[in-house]
């Protein structure tokens, strides 16, 4: 009888430490998923497009042309771009760089290839060791898919389907890309209102502190994805998001962007 009691009561115990156990795991589970879910400047989360973020700044990274004011920046505004589900696209407010999309016009606006994909690999690879709320940053930012990054022919006219420019989060742990130059459609869901989802207002009030200086536009922000032809690539300026500009001399703001969790 006592061993059978014995036996019961160390079941009973067992049951507690196990109930016990699994609490403490899904209370830091959660902790977590909380930890890395971006929220809006004023601590609400996030609920629309347009909205503004805190999240990685410059941390002394002196790109192209990067303004001398902000290379030190540790933190930056970021506004929402899109928002799909429970997760968005967020870009940078002040750029890392002022600078062409590619300087050898020979390899044209193909973003795989690109001046500015090498930019935005060299600022993230200093910018993710940043801790927001005490997370490092790249625990934030979600790997992507940078889908139609080869489509256009560096030799031929390119007319590019934009839709297939959309960049997309990869579940796949392998890639690591994380930030990224957004294309046309990840911004204009509707490439014929000529101009961001987030609203002409929003955007012009978000760049409007940066002016044109000499040959360089820091307030037109490149987009990866080729328009109309291969010597040209989209872009955000005061004229819409559809605007093409000429990838190889002029220098224009490179503003990363990343997709978070929201």
């Amino acid at each position: 009888m006592n061993q059978k009691m014995f036996r019961l009561e160390g079941k009973k115990i067992l049951a507690l430490f196990l109930t016990v156990f699994l609490c403490v795991c899904l209370t830091q589970v959660k902790q977590v998923a909380s930890a890395v879910t971006l929220k809006q400047k004023n601590g609400q989360p996030i609920m629309a497009i347009g909205q503004l973020v805190n999240f990685v700044g410059t941390c002394g990274y002196q790109g192209i042309g990067t303004p001398p004011e902000h290379q030190q920046d540790q933190t930056d505004t970021w506004i929402v771009m899109k928002i799909k589900g429970r997760q968005a696209i967020i870009i940078k407010q002040n750029p890392i760089a002022v600078q062409m999309y590619n300087k050898a016009g020979e390899r044209f606006a193909i973003y795989a290839n690109s001046d500015i994909k090498q930019t935005i690999s060299s600022w993230w690879s200093v910018a993710c060791s940043q801790r927001i709320d005490g997370i490092p940053a790249q625990n934030y930012a979600l790997p992507v898919k940078l889908n139609g990054e080869n489509q256009c022919n560096p030799f031929k006219f390119c007319i590019a389907d934009q839709s297939k420019y959309e960049t997309t989060v990869d579940p796949n742990p392998q890639n690591i890309t994380k930030a990224f130059v957004p294309s046309l459609i990840d911004v204009n869901s509707n490439p014929k209102n000529y101009y961001v989802d987030a609203g002409e207002v929003a955007w012009t009030s978000f760049v409007s502190g940066f002016s044109r200086s000499g040959g360089q536009y820091p307030n037109i922000t490149w987009l990866r994805s080729p328009l109309r032809i291969h010597l040209n690539a989209a872009v955000i300026s005061d004229d819409g998001a559809t605007y093409s500009s000429a990838v190889h001399y002029k220098s224009l703001a490179l503003r990363p962007a990343c997709w978070i969790n929201i």
